[in-house]
């Protein structure tokens, strides 16, 4: 099983400043931790994270963690985002046992089209794009495929329904539905309901800015 490696640095400071910094270099900070081992503050390059979350397995990649004199097994844990969803800010890594199990979001592939789309007149809904599952790190997969070709119009996919190998084991709620075949007049009413959520909005907004003007009037 071959495993990314990255090199990271030893953190001795912290704080806003110092990560202005270090993101200004193309740099991250962040922690490693786990396996009862004491955390260590650490700092890693912006491009091998990026690196890790192209490859195939994604988030879930097992990794070669490299710092000072030691090596440690980890994966990716949590990432954090700026104010705006889009720049990586800092990064959770977390030590890892591969005789243990590990916790991992899985994305899910729908391939086919369903009978209820081709033939009924339906519209299929992909609801739950990934599950979280729990398996021995040589285990992990980059995706579960489903075929929903034998879905007709009015029938759902749920997370009960995968066919997963008892050396996975489901953390969602196999209650979950993941996909569905709405029948047009399912549709339409969707549509009519978000039409009138949308003009209630839009109703609510003149009267939001009359308030707005009439308290700086009265200021």
């Amino acid at each position: 099983m071959e495993h990314l490696e990255i090199k990271a640095e030893l953190r001795e400071k912290k704080g806003k400043e110092l990560a202005k910094k270090l993101r200004a270099q193309g740099k991250l900070p962040a922690v490693l931790y786990g396996e009862g081992k004491d955390s260590v503050a650490i700092t890693v390059s912006l491009d091998d994270v990026k690196k890790v979350l192209r490859s195939k397995m994604g988030i879930n990649t097992t990794l070669k963690l490299k710092y000072g004199k030691k090596v440690d097994d980890a994966m990716i844990y949590e990432l954090q985002y700026d104010y705006l969803g889009r720049e990586i800010i800092h990064v959770d890594f977390k030590r890892v046992d591969f005789n243990k199990p590990v916790e991992i979001t899985v994305p899910i592939h729908l391939v086919g089209t369903p009978i209820g789309v081709k033939q009924e007149g339906g519209f299929l809904d992909f609801i739950t794009r990934e599950i979280d599952l729990i398996c021995l790190p040589k285990d992990i997969i980059e995706e579960i495929t489903v075929d929903v070709s034998e879905l007709h119009s009015g029938q759902s996919l749920k997370v009960s329904d995968l066919d997963l190998d008892d050396k996975y084991k489901l953390l969602t709620d196999e209650s979950v539905v993941i996909a569905t075949v709405t029948t047009k007049a399912e549709e339409e009413e969707v549509e009519e309901e978000e039409e009138e959520i949308e003009g209630e909005e839009e109703k609510a907004e003149p009267e939001v800015e009359e308030k707005g003007k009439s308290e700086k009037e009265e200021e």
